[in-house]
């Protein structure tokens, strides 16, 4: 059975570019540039609506 990592962005409050990146193990802030690198255009879309986007990833 494949093992499942959940990864979750949301705002840092205060902030206009930054979004706090966290698992369940760890936690880290980027600039909301990084986020469209490595997400897309989709998560920067959800950021925006939604206030957070959710990935998940079979490792």
């Amino acid at each position: 059975m494949p093992v499942v990592a959940t990864l979750t962005c949301r705002w840092v409050p205060g902030t206009l570019d930054r979004v706090r990146i966290t698992t369940p193990h760890h936690e880290e802030i980027w600039s909301i540039q990084d986020i469209a690198r490595r997400f897309g255009r989709d998560a920067v879309n959800a950021l925006y609506l939604h206030g957070k986007y959710i990935a998940t990833q079979a490792l």
